[in-house]
């Protein structure tokens, strides 16, 4: 594959970085050597990391857990079409370890896919929230009318809810 026509753009429109972009691309090609991989789908993930990279504190944690991702989706998605035709097999796991919470990355990347699933100005309001503003700072900030914050923000998550339900 050809890296130098590949190019990587932040939200902006602008170009990342080129040590961005030489990270992205070390770690395709790591995530390539798996033989279910699909490298549109790890150069779509890599997409994806470039219009969030202003807000990823640790980068190549970022890159390297979100192209292990993106491989164990290939890898999954072929063992369940192989285990349907396998018996199922009872889970001898306990409780604790099948709900171990998820990393730091793993919760980052969760958090940024369901802030890319709200339009633009819902994730600014729910952006802010996050961080710990109030509704009535948020409503000045973004010029709104008095609780319209507020009102957005429950709407968001209702729909983050239906979304991402919990376990």
């Amino acid at each position: 594959m050809a890296w130098d026509t590949i190019e990587f753009r932040d939200r902006d429109g602008n170009l990342v970085p080129e040590k961005a972009r030489q990270t992205l691309l070390a770690s395709i090609e790591r995530a390539l050597r798996s033989p279910d991989t699909d490298p549109q789908a790890l150069v779509d993930a890599a997409s994806g990391i470039c219009a969030n990279l202003p807000s990823i504190r640790n980068l190549t944690a970022y890159v390297n857990r979100s192209m292990f991702r993106a491989t164990r989706r290939a890898y999954v998605a072929e063992r369940k079409l192989a285990q349907q035709s396998e018996p199922i097999q009872e889970d001898t796991r306990t409780f604790e370890e099948l709900t171990i919470s998820p990393e730091p990355i793993d919760q980052q990347i969760l958090l940024e896919e369901m802030l890319s699933s709200l339009s633009g100005l819902d994730r600014d309001i729910y952006s802010l929230r996050l961080k710990g503003f109030s509704f009535i700072e948020i409503d000045k900030k973004l010029n709104l009318k008095p609780r319209t914050s507020e009102y957005r923000y429950r709407e968001a998550q209702s729909r983050l809810r239906k979304v991402y339900p919990q376990s």
